[in-house]
């Protein structure tokens, strides 16, 4: 068999330095395309010489962008961390209230009892204005987007 030009051949032991492989590792994967130059080296060809370099390259970009996610997500973890607790020392003390509220007024709602002790109207406002919004639509007729509330009862003069 004629053998390539050695400029276009690349020694095993040359390309495992580039890659961090050992050159029996890389005569193994490579087996059935290796050839051997006139100095007695294990090559391969430059195009399979490229494409495992770039393969290479590739896995290395790969575990820095890897680590750099990684290294991310431990800087945000404190945060999310105090976020929760935080948000968890709020609920306590919100639940240490509804027991004080309700040992005061055990006859007492649940509704009340949440707006009383939730320290904003937040959902439960707007929830509330809402209805109302939906209410005022219906006792005038009109309809809003994708809802239609029961007919009130009339009035009884």
């Amino acid at each position: 068999m004629s053998l390539p030009h050695n400029d276009l051949l690349v020694p095993l032991s040359v390309l495992a330095l580039e890659v961090d492989a050992s050159a029996d590792q890389l005569a193994v994967r490579f087996a059935a395309e290796t050839l051997v130059d006139d100095l007695g080296r294990v090559c391969v060809d430059r195009p399979t010489a490229a494409a495992l370099i770039a393969e290479h390259q590739a896995h290395q970009r790969a575990a820095a962008a890897a680590a750099e996610q990684a290294e991310r997500d431990r800087a945000t973890q404190p945060a999310a961390a105090a976020a929760r607790e935080a948000e968890d020392r709020a609920a306590a003390a919100r639940e240490a209230r509804q027991r004080e509220i309700l040992a005061a007024d055990p006859d007492l709602d649940a509704l009340t009892l949440m707006r009383m002790t939730s320290g904003d109207d937040g959902g439960l406002g707007r929830a509330g204005r809402r209805w109302d919004e939906l209410a005022a639509a219906e006792r005038r007729g009109d309809y809003g987007v994708m809802h239609r509330l029961p007919p009130l009862p009339a009035k009884e003069n």
